[in-house]
């Protein structure tokens, strides 16, 4: 009920009008292990991972976003300013790429979870990349109460994540998107 949600909020001292979940209302959680005292933030982490939304303050608000949602700017070369890199004081360019070796990532990556259809007792689902050369195994723990099937999506996906993710860009824009926020490009 929602005097029952104000006293859990009102308890953690976090004001229900400045959170904004729009984009989230489709997303059921059906349980949630805590099983050492944890902070509001590594809760929501641990949220975040599953249920794949950014979390960001605007205008002193907290907004969850999905990945997924509509992008506001796209951003061209001809908009970035130029870098100088780091590495090497006499190379600039306007966007930077770090690559991760794919030794470094993951061939496996197993997902610990308490399984609703197991009774809760803790469960693991796997995924592995069979044509990588590393040997790696990622085990993540996840306090999130979760279906297999729904387990074995987010491992699969994870994995995914490793190798995609795996590039970083940096680069830097003129004033006209100073206003942009993380989930906007």
């Amino acid at each position: 009920s929602e005097e029952y949600d104000r006293t859990i909020i009102d308890n953690v001292t976090f004001d229900l009008n400045k959170v904004k979940i729009d984009e989230l209302r489709n997303d059921i959680v059906e349980g949630y292990v805590i099983a050492n005292p944890s902070t509001r933030r590594t809760c929501l982490e641990q949220l975040q991972f599953v249920f794949d939304f950014y979390m960001v303050q605007s205008n002193f608000n907290l907004e969850f976003r999905k990945y997924k949602s509509d992008v506001v700017a796209n951003l061209s070369t001809k908009n970035l300013s130029v870098i100088q890199n780091q590495e090497d004081l006499n190379y600039t360019t306007n966007l930077l790429k770090r690559q991760t070796q794919e030794i470094e990532k993951p061939k496996t990556v197993n997902i610990k979870y308490p399984s609703i259809e197991r009774d809760y007792e803790t469960s693991t689902q796997s995924t592995s990349n069979e044509y990588v050369f590393s040997t790696d195994i990622a085990t993540i723990d996840v306090p999130v109460v979760m279906y297999d099937k729904d387990a074995a999506n987010l491992s699969s996906k994870t994995l995914e994540r490793y190798y995609i993710n795996g590039d970083s860009y940096e680069f830097q824009t003129n004033y006209d998107y100073f206003m942009l926020e993380v989930s906007d490009v």
